[in-house]
């Protein structure tokens, strides 16, 4: 005897999304809001509520804290729910607002380049390169590592920009490293999605720092400074005819699709270093240093928190926090809260297990 037909009656997909961006999400614990606050709702029917995310490897991050997101909306909603799951294969373009995605997903996997391409060495100047004193603290962090390891070191800074990271590094095979000491010995490799930024430099290739064209487990030290999310997103002109310090405005052009320098604080901005950060520790070998320069920014006289962000980022993906080093800096001292910056940038210290 075929059972009767029992429409479904658990929640819509409208109502999931509703509800986990009032309620559900920021419920959760800090490792499994981390790692869900990149995925989306799709669809919802007998056979469970299907939740996208970014990548296999970000679905397989979450998959051990899915019982506590079904209890979660099961009791939200009072009906059992079972979470089915996926990595986000759409091949549509999410929509978009002043340049932004609108939905707090990355959509399809952008695929790497299949060889390097380099523009000429001559190009733009970029609006936000290593500052000495952040070289200088992430130095100090390498040196005695990299004493203790016993050999040279591999470096790579997956968003390059024009190649501070280089300065690391040998200048030529007679010269001694610029920062390192003459016993010290680093290779240094960058990836910029940016051509005119990535061609300053003969290390650093075009690429994508969510999808490295690297095998795992091949380098010894990731260490980046990436975007934070602030007014330097801006791309359109100012009302007073004033000068943009922007990632736009310097580049002069618009910036490619899937350049965080286009993202102000958002949930894209965090879709994006999730899957960066989930890159950084594919590549990283056992025991790797992750050195992470990022800084928290003053919007609408609130401090935005970046630094603590990106450090329960790190822990909720496996790194072991070992230090966040405040680094005093020059900063901007114009603009809407010209009276109200930060003191401090920092670098995250964190290893790989």
């Amino acid at each position: 005897m075929t059972a009767p037909f029992r429409p479904y009656s658990g929640p819509t997909r409208d109502s999931l999304t509703t509800a986990w961006g009032n309620s559900v999400l920021s419920g959760l614990s800090a490792r499994a809001k981390v790692l869900f606050s990149a995925g989306r709702f799709i669809a919802a029917d007998e056979s469970g509520v299907m939740f996208a995310l970014p990548n296999a490897a970000h679905r397989d991050h979450c998959a051990e804290l899915s019982p506590q997101v079904e209890d979660a909306l099961t009791a939200h909603f009072g009906v059992p729910v079972t979470l089915v799951l996926v990595v986000d294969n759409e091949s549509a373009e999410a929509p978009v607002s002043d340049g932004i995605p609108m939905r707090p997903t990355l959509g399809p996997v952008r695929r790497p380049l299949k060889a390097p391409v380099m523009a000429p060495i001559t190009g733009p100047p970029h609006p936000a390169q290593f500052s000495t004193e952040v070289l200088v603290a992430i130095v100090e962090v390498i040196v005695p590592w990299a004493m203790q390891l016993g050999r040279s070191v591999r470096v790579l800074d997956p968003f390059a920009g024009v190649g501070g990271i280089h300065l690391l590094a040998r200048q030529s095979e007679q010269a001694p490293p610029a920062l390192f000491g003459p016993a010290h010995n680093v290779e240094t490799v960058g990836v910029e999605i940016e051509p005119e930024w990535a061609g300053q430099h003969p290390r650093t290739i075009v690429g994508d720092a969510t999808v490295l064209p690297f095998p795992d487990a091949c380098f010894d030290v990731v260490a980046t400074s990436p975007t934070y999310g602030n007014r330097m997103a801006d791309h359109h002109n100012a009302r007073d005819g004033s000068t943009r310090i922007t990632y736009r405005h310097k580049l002069g052009r618009a910036l490619t699709p899937g350049n965080s320098g286009a993202m102000q604080w958002g949930e894209p901005y965090r879709a994006l270093h999730i899957c960066a950060w989930e890159q950084a520790r594919r590549v990283l070998r056992p025991d790797g240093l992750m050195l992470l320069n990022v800084s928290n920014h003053i919007r609408k006289g609130k401090e935005i928190p970046v630094v603590e962000w990106h450090m329960g980022t790190l822990d909720a993906l496996g790194f072991i926090i070992k230090d966040d080093i405040a680094v005093p800096t020059a900063r901007m001292r114009f603009g809407a809260n010209h009276s109200a910056r930060v003191a401090y940038e920092h670098v995250i210290v964190a290893s790989r297990p």
